[in-house]
């Protein structure tokens, strides 16, 4: 578990520890001072990240997780390396979208080897613990990328990240393939499409995975947006760092909750509870915000974002397990449709309720409300139920 928790954590270290220098970015490249531009180093690896997906999964069903894993990881490396050394703005932006691709290779490996190991509950309460571990890389990678800049040059954060890499591929040779020869999948354009199509026309997949995207939406939303949302519409700008490392600890304590959970009540029965949970305190913060005209006060909108954003958290890992359970023969490229269908679809999501945050939180109340009716909706719509109420066949 923690190998592959370290995998998802480096894909996370692409991002996280790159926050803290923006403003040396800005001034290496003669950037203005109020300059966007380096948002885009963040942007291009999520396109990256988004669309290899697509890619990696075939392979790793033809190839193998161990092989596959270490090509991913010197991909990741060369994108690392190139943003190191890059001198003018463009290259370190395409050096990102290159590093962007090799972190999609281990996302999806990292995921792959989870299904090939575990199914159903069991699978969902071994990604919440992951997950658990995978939130405290956002609590602590900027302290990190922090006190490398106090002692180095910005650009020792990408070499650092390089080192991290050739660290977990050197780990990644003592780790055993779990692909299933049997389940080996042949690298040719109509075996690759029919297992796409395949993936598409699972009722379940696509019910699960429509959930990841809306729920992804928001929490893609929070991420780029809470510094904004502290500062204009709470004037908390100095507590920001304590509130954010406050929320991400409550979502890793959520994620170890979640594990637990899905062994005792089911990973179906959890996610409608957890659903239903979602939409009554999601109408709740809705009606609050209104009432406040969109600036509540701080100690009644917060806690309550907390839950929802704890809810989201302790789901997602159930909602991934379940979208796979029909497709364990093709785990590598389901994991990579769904993994890139829920990055770039929250993504967009992501980005159109940000544009909407100026002054008010009442875009993301909208968003929290409109994002859990519509999940219920889609799982009663798109998964059929026996008369006991589960999932048929």
């Amino acid at each position: 578990m923690l190998f592959i928790s370290m995998t998802m954590a480096l894909v996370a270290l692409g991002v996280d520890l790159l926050l803290p220098a923006f403003d040396d970015i800005r001034a290496s490249f003669d950037l203005a001072e109020d300059s966007t531009g380096p948002a885009l180093l963040i942007t291009t690896y999520f396109v990256g990240l988004a669309l290899a997906q697509l890619m990696w999964g075939p392979i790793a069903d033809r190839f193998g997780r161990r092989p596959v894993l270490h090509w991913a990881l010197a991909v990741y490396c060369i994108g690392a390396l190139g943003a190191a050394v890059a001198p003018a703005f463009g290259l370190l932006l395409a050096s990102r979208f290159v590093w962007g691709i090799g972190a999609a290779g281990a996302r999806v490996v990292a995921i792959a080897m989870i299904r090939d190991q575990h199914e159903g509950d069991r699978m969902a309460a071994f990604m919440s613990r992951v997950m658990a571990i995978f939130l405290i890389v956002p609590v602590f990678a900027p302290l990190l990328g922090e006190a490398v800049l106090q002692v180095a040059h910005w650009r020792w954060l990408f070499w650092l990240t390089v080192v991290l890499a050739i660290l977990l591929g050197a780990w990644g040779l003592r780790v055993n393939e779990t692909l299933d020869p049997a389940h080996t999948l042949p690298l040719e354009w109509r075996a690759v499409g029919k297992a796409f199509a395949r993936v598409a026309k699972t009722r379940v997949t696509l019910a699960y995975m429509l959930v990841m995207v809306f729920m992804q939406g928001v929490f893609v939303s929070y991420l780029a947006s809470s510094e904004l949302v502290i500062d204009t519409v709470f004037d908390r700008e100095e507590q920001f760092a304590v509130i954010f490392a406050a929320v991400a600890c409550a979502l890793g304590v959520a994620s170890l909750v979640a594990a637990r959970a899905v062994a005792v009540m089911g990973g179906e029965r959890m996610l409608h509870v957890g659903l239903r949970a979602s939409l009554v305190l999601s109408l709740v913060l809705l009606a609050v915000t209104i009432e406040a005209g969109g600036r509540p006060h701080f100690w009644v909108f917060f806690p309550l974002l907390a839950l929802l954003m704890m809810i989201t958290v302790a789901l997602m890992p159930t909602l991934n397990s379940l979208a796979l359970v029909p497709l364990g023969d093709i785990a590598g490229t389901a994991t990579s449709v769904t993994g890139a269908v829920r990055t770039a679809g929250g993504g967009l999501l992501g980005a159109v309720i940000d544009r909407t945050v100026s002054g008010s939180v009442t875009p993301w109340a909208v968003a929290f409300a409109l994002g859990s009716l519509l999940s219920i909706a889609t799982v009663q719509a798109l998964i059929p139920r026996d008369v006991d109420g589960r999932t048929a066949g």
